[in-house]
């Protein structure tokens, strides 16, 4: 594509947004005497500053004539006027217009050269002390480093926005960083991975097939796959992945840098299975360290004689609505006499009840419990069922951003006599090793869990390979309890998890189901395929054009007239059956897919005019509403996050009705694909430990403010809500929170929640996920789409496969 150049010196700043760096300048050409506007996003900009603009010329329908610059090349200021306009303009410390016209006075065009090599040159110059020039210095070697900087990822296509992360962090050092070590920084730089490391290295004159890249693909294809589930990988699955990056990567090098990496203790290995398995070291140690801690957890003998008595069960029961079953009291029973056991069992089994007479028994004997769970979320509910304090692990280890660990260790062990942590089912094997290492060898633990969950988002499959090492005491409840019965939510939940297809009931068939307080039923529902939306476009606009040839002819019987045929309309083969006739009619596209879908359910929402999209939308903001009350939480739950009914298009959509931009002054703030606004529900995607939120953590935007460099969002904990400030590097990590993917919802409950099941999500249609989706809901679970998928899925009984050791090592 054809780019323009204009090289001129900035003579005004017009506009300049702080947040996304988004400038209009006024530009003087030095080829012209008159100046232009020009549009660019920029961080270092200052009147008096020379650059090359590439870009185009554009005509902006309102401001008329301007350059719009796709990238900048700083050049040093040409004229004595650039050069007193460049330093005068604040850039520097101590040096205003008075200062500037001292400085260029006396070192004329060698000012730059001046400034770079010889700055004690300024104390000839009256008005400038030792102290001032001190000042000096230290502004113009920051400029110089960010105005480097900023030239080196203009030049190397990287987005500039980098630039003061890397002066924040490396200072002087930024540049050779840069150049000489950049894998360096995804590890070092939060936002900066792999791939963005690697377009740096190469664009220095790094060989694609150097020892230190292909030691960076072997580290990057490691911790890839730790994001997949998996704890170790094999050799042939490094080198497959690792030919997909770059084709040219040898099995010698592959080798060798195995071998360099091993002998660093980068990467470690075992043998699994008589094959050797490769590990990032972390996930090794992690390993490790959870199966030696359970291991010594097995050997010790808990005879405290605070629970060396037979349970009275009887006065444990009073004011319970209904006794213990024989399965929980043995649980209860065998529990208070393991150094460590797990409870588990689907919905409606007990778990809840088990949890709440256990902890009454401990505490009457004047034992210290403690709760814990991985969210928030799951925190606040167990607090909700036991009457007492739970909170999430990293609260309860106590995590120190300042020394980067937890304060509670192998070294400093937690002082409680009864630890029990809920939606274990959640635990990878890096949380599980901080929480094992801080157990005392006085503290007895119990975990609770439903393995028929979705695993951790994280590495390790930590509930299911501490139940299969055959070494822990496991307790399972299968008793649904006849009042949780009569919940269609548990009914179904329990059906799919035996891989039965649960026939769930529709309200358009049955309207009296809002009514009666069913909790889970089905819309049948379509969604069209690109493929189908196209075909339909097609045929309308065909139609279209005969009829502006036609006039004369009625608009119904156009396509039935003779003589006027669909001559030159090719009609793909799979839609041979459709009643072309009748698409071309309808008055929408959601219309005309009923004429183009082969048999839909009677019962569909297409036959009132709803697509899935439409449906998922007035679900949320109408109906649960409407049969519920107004404040209820409803949360949609995704399999996805691409396509019509994945995360992002379903947070556009519900956000567009729910909580649009209602003027041109709203206060929202575009963060990565989408923008934010005041009100908005959203999510947390990565723990942080100085501001106390975690992966997970939902909440609503309360506030923007700070010219839009603060964002306030309030959380609901235990003590109600609290506000959380964000500060701008901190945005990347919310997402709008309306739809959220069903490896998101783990270890909550939502009062509503919306699943929308359709075949493009046809490689996600597995049992345990839909499981876990519809057993987040508390009040009402709808799902809504494709009867066949629910089919799908409940006869996919394939677990997710993960690549860990935990079970054998035990």
């Amino acid at each position: 594509m054809f780019e323009e150049h204009l090289h001129g010196v900035i003579d005004r700043i017009t506009y300049r947004n702080e947040e996304n760096g988004w400038t209009v300048l006024k530009v003087k050409p030095f080829d012209s005497n008159r100046t232009v506007s020009v549009v660019m996003f920029g961080e270092d900009v200052f009147v008096g500053k020379t650059f090359d603009f590439y870009g185009k010329w554009i005509q902006h329908k309102t401001y008329g004539r301007q350059f719009e610059a796709k990238r900048t090349v700083e050049k040093q200021p040409e004229t004595l006027d650039a050069l007193r306009k460049y330093l005068g303009s604040g850039l520097i410390s101590g040096v205003g217009p008075v200062m500037a016209n001292k400085i260029v006075k006396r070192f004329g065009k060698d000012t730059i050269d001046i400034l770079d090599h010889d700055i004690e040159s300024l104390l000839n110059i009256p008005g400038i002390s030792k102290s001032k020039l001190g000042k000096i210095e230290k502004t113009w070697k920051t400029h110089r480093a960010n105005r480097q900087i900023v030239q080196f990822l203009q030049e190397n296509n990287l987005p500039i926005s980098y630039a003061s992360k890397l002066i924040d962090r490396y200072g002087d050092a930024a540049l050779d960083k840069l150049s000489n070590d950049p894998y360096s920084l995804i590890e070092e730089m939060h936002g900066i991975g792999f791939i963005r490391a690697d377009a740096i290295a190469l664009s220095t004159g790094m060989s694609p097939q150097s020892p230190e890249r292909v030691e960076a693909m072997v580290k990057y294809v490691l911790s890839k796959s730790k994001d997949e589930g998996n704890c170790y990988l094999l050799r042939n699955l490094i080198e497959d992945k690792l030919r997909r990056l770059d084709s040219r990567i040898t099995t010698i090098q592959l080798d060798e840098v195995l071998e360099t990496l091993l002998s660093k203790k980068m990467v470690m290995s075992r043998k699994v299975h008589d094959v050797i398995a490769y590990y990032d070291k972390k996930l090794y140690d992690a390993e490790l360290s959870v199966a030696q801690k359970v291991c010594s957890l097995l050997t010790l003998d808990y005879c405290n004689p605070n629970l060396d008595e037979r349970i009275v069960f009887s006065s444990l029961e009073k004011g319970e609505d209904f006794p213990l079953s024989s399965e929980q009291r043995d649980a209860i029973e065998s529990i208070v006499r393991c150094p460590f056991s797990i409870l588990t069992g689907g919905p409606g089994c007990g778990k809840t009840t088990t949890l709440r007479l256990l902890v009454k028994f401990l505490k009457n004997r004047k034992l210290k419990v403690m709760l814990a769970a991985p969210t928030g979320r799951a925190a606040q509910r167990m607090s909700d069922v036991v009457g007492g304090e739970a909170k999430t692990i990293h609260r309860l280890l106590a995590f120190n951003p300042m020394v980067n660990d937890f304060k509670y260790n192998e070294d400093n062990p937690l002082e409680v006599d009864f630890l029990i942590v809920d939606e274990t089912s959640m635990l990878d094997i890096e949380l599980s090793q901080s929480l094992f290492s801080a157990i005392g060898e006085k503290t007895q633990l119990l975990f609770i869990g439903d393995v028929d969950q979705l695993p951790s988002v994280g590495a390790g499959n930590v509930l299911h390979d501490l139940i299969q090492c055959g070494k822990v005491r496991v307790h399972r409840l299968s008793s649904v309890f006849r009042q949780a019965a009569s919940s269609a939510i548990i009914r179904y939940a329990h059906e799919l998890n035996k891989g039965e297809y649960p026939e769930i009931k529709t309200p358009f068939q049955d309207p009296m189901l809002w009514k009666n307080g069913e909790d889970c039923m089905f819309i049948d529902s379509e969604v069209a395929t690109q493929e189908q939306t196209a075909f339909i476009r097609k045929v309308k606009k065909y139609y279209a054009s005969l009829f502006q040839e036609k006039q004369d002819i009625h608009p119904s019987n156009i396509l039935q007239c003779d003589g006027y045929s669909w001559d030159g309309f090719e009609v793909p083969d799979k839609f041979k059956y459709a009643d072309l006739s009748r698409i071309a009619l309808s008055d929408s596209e959601t219309k005309g897919l009923t004429h183009i879908t082969k048999r839909i359910s009677p019962f569909s929402s297409i036959h009132y005019g709803y697509n899935a999209l439409d449906m998922i939308i007035r679900l949320y903001c109408n109906t649960i509403k409407q049969y519920y009350d107004s404040v209820i939480e409803i949360q949609v739950l995704t399999p996805m996050t691409k396509g019509l009914l994945g995360t992002f298009n379903l947070n556009i959509c519900l956000q567009q009705v729910v909580n649009p931009a209602k003027s041109s002054d709203v206060r929202e703030v575009k963060v990565g694909k989408y923008v934010l606004r005041e009100g908005d529900r959203v999510i947390q995607k990565r723990n942080n430990y100085n501001l106390e939120v975690f992966n997970g953590d939902i909440g609503y935007i309360s506030k923007i403010a700070d010219n839009k460099r603060k964002l306030g969002v309030t959380f609901k904990d235990k003590n109600g809500t609290r506000e959380v400030v964000y500060s701008v590097d901190d945005f990347v990590d919310l997402d709008l929170a309306y739809a959220i993917t069903i490896h998101k919802s783990q270890g909550s409950e939502f009062d509503a929640v919306i699943i929308p099941l359709a075949f493009q999500h046809f490689t996600m249609l597995t049992k345990n996920l839909v499981y876990t989706g519809m057993t987040r809901g508390k009040r009402l679970v709808v799902f809504v789409g494709n009867r066949g998928a629910l089919r799908r899925a409940s006869g996919n009984c394939k677990q997710e496969e993960r690549l860990t050791y935990l079970a054998h090592l035990i």
